[in-house]
């Protein structure tokens, strides 16, 4: 049975820079992952220094095996919530002009 999870990243300020060198790559994963359907969401504070997803996982430990893909999970600390539900908008339908 799939679950919904809160991820909660924190990064320490002394990892800033390093973050920043690894920002892009550490959003093409976010993006694969997406695709894959394995996270819903995820945003970032204006400063980048606090992130969060909404993963769909089977358990717990599923999420920390996708923590651990991510390229800038050696600099981020983590907090994993399971959620009792989650409610996401409906995509909005693009119709194309003919």
């Amino acid at each position: 049975m799939e679950n919904y999870y809160m991820l909660e990243f924190e990064v320490p300020a002394e990892m800033q820079a390093h973050v920043e060198a690894r920002s892009a790559e550490h959003h093409a994963k976010i993006e694969e992952l997406m695709a894959q359907g394995r996270i819903q969401s995820f945003s970032y504070s204006a400063n980048a220094l606090r992130s969060w997803a909404i993963v769909k996982a089977s358990s717990a430990i599923e999420v920390m095996r996708l923590i651990q893909e991510l390229p800038l999970q050696d600099c981020m600390i983590p907090s994993i919530i399971s959620l009792e539900s989650h409610h996401a908008a409906a995509p909005a339908l693009v119709v194309a002009a003919q």
